[in-house]
């Protein structure tokens, strides 16, 4: 259903890869692993992360890209993926 979708996952961390994965899997998204940017603050690796996957998602020139973090989970998921069909049909820069 949903393409362009990217999760940011430490190499290291293979026990997030398959539950983002699993995760991933049960909404029926395509997605690719983005291995992440590790610096001593985590944060500013994950933000180094994210801009890196903008810069890519720019150059490639997609009409949008979804970014997730290996530690999320979805309570709703039918939920998630009627809004995500609404949402697709307008025009937005950050959702």
């Amino acid at each position: 259903m949903l393409e362009n979708v990217f999760y940011i996952n430490l190499e290291s961390r293979k026990d997030r890869k398959k539950q983002v994965e699993e995760e991933l899997n049960s909404l029926g998204w395509k997605y690719q692993r983005f291995n992440a940017i590790k610096t001593k603050d985590g944060r500013v690796g994950c933000s180094m992360s994210h801009l890196k996957l903008l810069q890519m998602a720019k150059d490639k020139n997609l009409n949008y890209i979804v970014i997730v973090e290996d530690d999320i989970e979805f309570k709703r998921k039918e939920w998630y993926n009627e809004k995500i069909k609404d949402i697709l049909n307008l025009e937005f820069d950050v959702f």
